[in-house]
This record gives C-alpha cells, sequence and structure tokens, in this order.
C-alpha cells in the first residue's frame, strides 16, 4: 500500500534524538539521528522520517507503524554523573570489535538474555560475573548490545569510586537489612504481604523474579516499593570492587549485552 499524506487540524510534535546503535549495515556503532511522534489517533510513541510535505510514520515488517519501546533510566538529572555516561559512550563507539556480527546475533537468539540472581549466591560467583561482563564488553555487537554495555560499563566505573553506605532504613522508616545468598544485592523491611503478586509490580526487579512471595525478603525476593524507593539506583556499599559492580548490575541492569 502507498503512503498517504493526510493533513490534521492540529500540529504535531516531533522529537529528535540523538541514538548510539550497532546496525548490520554499518561498520562500527555509530550516532544516527531518530524522529518520534505521538500517533493522533492511538496514542503510541511512533517512529517517523522527514518527507518534503511533513513527516511519514515508519511502517514494520507488518505494514504498521514502528512503535518505540522506550525503557526510563534509573537515574535522575541529580544522581547521573554525565562525564562517567559519556565516557562510556565514547568507549563503547571506539571499542576495537564494533562492526555488528551475525554469530552474536544468533547467538543472542536462543538464549535468554536475562541475567538470574538465583545463579550468583556467593561472593565468588559475583566475582566471576564480573570478570565475565567485562570480557563481554570486547564481544563483535549486535543492535541490543549498546544499551546494556553503555551501562554496565558506567556502573562498572563507579563501583570503583568512593561509595556511600546504604541507607538503614526505607521510605516508611522500616529498618533494612541486606538479603542473603542471591538476595544480598537488595535491602529488605521484611515486612508480610506489602508486595503485589504481579511480576509489573513496584520492586519487581525483572521478569525473573516473578515466582517470589508477596513478602519484602527478608532473605530473598522482591523488594516493596518503600525499599525500592530508599535503594533505587544507589551503589552498593560492598568492599570489593567487583562483587559491587555484579550487585549493581543484577539490581538495575540485570541483562547480556549480546
Amino acid at each position: 500500500e502507498e503512503p498517504k499524506i493526510v493533513i490534521l487540524e492540529d500540529d504535531v510534535n516531533v522529537f529528535v534524538f540523538d541514538v548510539l546503535q550497532s546496525a548490520s549495515n554499518v561498520a562500527e556503532i555509530f550516532v544516527s539521528q531518530l524522529g518520534l511522534a505521538v500517533h493522533p489517533d492511538t496514542k503510541d510513541i511512533v517512529m517517523i522520517k522527514r518527507i518534503q510535505q511533513g513527516v511519514l510514520l515508519r511502517r514494520s515488517h507488518n505494514g504498521l507503524p514502528m512503535i518505540a519501546q522506550i525503557l526510563l533510566s534509573p537515574f535522575s538529572e541529580a544522581t547521573l554523573d554525565r562525564s562517567n555516561l559519556a565516557q562510556c559512550v565514547g568507549e563503547v563507539m571506539h571499542s576495537p570489535n564494533t562492526k555488528w556480527s551475525k554469530t552474536t546475533a544468533i547467538r543472542a537468539f536462543f538464549r535468554n538474555g536475562f541475567l538470574k540472581p538465583t545463579r550468583y549466591r556467593n561472593r565468588d560467583r559475583l566475582r566471576h560475573l564480573a570478570k565475565r561482563l567485562m570480557q563481554g564488553h570486547d564481544v563483535r555487537p549486535v543492535c541490543s548490545t549498546v544499551p546494556p554495555r553503555v551501562w554496565q560499563k558506567y556502573l562498572q566505573k563507579r563501583s570503583v569510586q568512593r561509595r556511600a553506605e546504604l541507607p538503614s532504613e526505607n521510605a516508611a522508616g522500616e529498618e533494612v537489612e541486606r538479603g542473603e545468598g542471591s538476595g544480598a544485592p537488595w535491602l529488605y523491611c521484611g515486612r508480610e504481604g506489602v508486595v503485589e503478586q504481579d511480576e509489573t509490580a513496584p520492586g519487581a526487579c525483572c521478569a525473573s523474579c516473578s515466582d517470589w512471595s508477596v513478602n519484602c525478603g527478608p532473605l530473598r525476593g522482591k523488594q516493596c516499593e518503600d525499599c525500592l524507593q530508599s535503594q533505587w539506583a544507589l551503589p552498593s556499599d560492598d568492599p570489593d570492587d567487583e562483587v559491587a559492580f555484579a550487585e549493581d548490575v543484577l539490581r538495575i541492569a540485570p541483562v547480556k549485552d549480546d
């Protein structure tokens, strides 16, 4: 079906973003510009391109508008270290192996991208995870590689800096303690019945946590909203840099970069 021009009664705001990405038709990780707009009918955030008469909706393989999935960063204007982030972006762009990889794409297609906290029950396994993540940053990328690689580099650089102790109380004034085993990266108040069962409820860190209980810990599992708000994107206070890095990845960005 040929695209058609529709003149709307109201103006449509267009948002242009600089996007760091990897693509099969480009020899390196690069920065491109991406246009987004709110669809006037569905209210979805859709991808667009500029044409002479205005903008045109980008179409996916099934002919429908391409909807942008936007995952919000846990960092805010106050907590984000912009110089650290800029350094990480530069390192990802200029690493030795930046060409899109078909081998990496096939491997990524056939395996689960989530890092399961239950696999990392002790400090040795956390250290092993930290080393494996850093080694993976030298592997040739695919499209989905870029975001986790940048943020994992960010968390690693943060882990070698001076870090404050984690809070002893949550947002509700309840005392909190670290969990045990695979729950060690999280702070829990131990209250019962304060966590919703749905995996999308506040405090659900990832899909692998969907079978955890409705209690806030106390040893492992989901956090209640108060504990989540108090810990949020704070760095781990573990004295071991590698353990701290692995804990932050499992809590904030629990995905593989390929």
